[in-house]
């Protein structure tokens, strides 16, 4: 009959014991190696290197950790332990998951990395571990982009190809000027993913709001000739600008990230968390979910919204927004003709102005004037010929 080795777990699949492992009776999986002037210490997290054992470090797929140190009978050999129970460390903190670190090599943290989810053990005690045979993952929040409408194929606003923008006003959406001028930039518009321009002397940035930064190193790439320059921590960009990448020293979480361009073309920018840049992403997963996250910062508004008239000069719509806002908006009156249905009869304001509002992020009532003979107390609603007739804006 065949002689049968028993099974163990390693990086997360089953295999049979070889030659030289180590069953404990509390069920851990060690084995001795002759590794000539190791350097290891109990403790280290490592990696199987060219047949050695070196210390790991989880910023690279390739220096993931694997085992953990649990013994070192002298220079020449060392103990490795796959999974189960090692004693003799000290330091830690009980019931805390504990992952390899992509600081230091060898070394382990509490705090998840923000490249690969790479758990090594679980701390049982101040001083006792059981080792975890998981297999590293990616986390799936690397490389997420931070810059919405990074394509520039949203553009509610309209901005024509050349038109001016002033220092602060928007062009496509979420973009707005650095140093403004006449002929900002220039585009052709695509269906997924258009290239602009930028004139000379001119800039375009983006702020990346507060409340999506979590704080660490950020690296911004994109691709075209346009140069970049970033400011971190509430800071306006300032300083020299850089070809693609540019990675930023420590941010702080919670504070704004100001991101700038200068003359030349660009398309496909990406600002993530860590310092490396990886492949291109739009911050939505589609079309839709991109226009939406815009919506946060502006929206516009078109026909079917109802209201009341309280005064034969004016009517107080309710405008509920498509997605909740970043904060309390602004509103712009896009068109100061606007047309409604006050008791079934068609009427059409001159003038017309926002003298009243009252709401929040997720709805506003909004007074428009420049009526003449309404029936009050009588219902209302816009039917302003497909044309947007209101505009909120919370933006950065």
């Amino acid at each position: 009959m065949p002689t049968k080795r028993p099974l163990c777990l390693y990086n997360g699949e089953k295999r049979e014991l070889a030659a030289g492992d180590l069953l404990a009776t509390d069920g851990s999986v060690s084995k001795l190696y002759a590794q000539t002037a190791h350097g290891l210490a109990v403790g280290n997290i490592v990696y199987s290197s060219t047949g050695n054992w070196t210390k790991a470090k989880a910023d690279a797929a390739g220096t993931l950790g694997q085992a953990i140190v649990s013994a070192v009978p002298d220079a020449n050999t060392v103990e490795v332990t796959f999974s189960g129970y090692v004693s003799g460390l000290s330091g830690l903190t009980a019931n805390k998951y504990y992952f390899c670190s992509t600081a230091t090599a060898g070394a382990y943290t509490t705090v998840e990395p923000s490249t690969y989810s790479n758990p090594v053990f679980f701390a049982v005690s101040a001083t006792e571990i059981l080792a975890l045979p998981w297999r590293p993952l990616p986390n799936p929040f690397v490389g997420r982009n931070l810059i919405i409408d990074a394509i520039f194929n949203i553009n509610q606003r309209g901005y024509v190809s050349g038109g001016t923008l002033n220092a602060g006003a928007f062009g496509h959406d979420r973009w707005k000027a650095g140093t403004g001028g006449t002929g900002h930039y220039t585009f052709t518009q695509s269906p997924n993913s258009t290239v602009i321009t930028i004139a000379s002397g001119r800039t375009l940035k983006q702020i990346i709001e507060d409340k999506s930064v979590e704080g660490g190193v950020y690296t911004i790439s994109w691709t075209g000739t346009s140069q970049c320059r970033v400011g971190i921590s509430g800071a306006t960009a300032t300083g020299a600008y850089a070809t693609s990448p540019i990675t930023t020293a420590s941010a702080g979480a919670g504070q704004e990230i100001d991101v700038e361009f200068n003359a030349g073309t660009l398309s496909k920018v990406k600002v993530e968390t860590g310092p490396t840049a990886t492949a291109f992403c739009t911050a939505g997963v589609n079309y839709a979910e991109e226009f939406s996250m815009c919506q946060r910062y502006y929206q516009r508004f078109g026909n079917g919204y109802h209201g009341g008239v309280p005064s034969s000069t004016y009517v107080n719509v309710s405008v509920p927004f498509h997605v909740p806002m970043r904060t309390t908006p602004g509103f712009e009156l896009l068109d100061n003709s606007v047309s409604m249905i006050v008791a079934e009869v068609g009427k059409t304001s001159s003038g017309s102005g926002i003298p009243w509002t009252s709401g929040d992020d997720m709805g506003f009532l909004v007074r428009v004037d420049g009526f003449t003979g309404l029936t009050t107390t009588a219902t209302a609603y816009i039917n302003n010929y497909g044309v947007d007739w209101l505009a909120a804006s919370a933006e950065l």
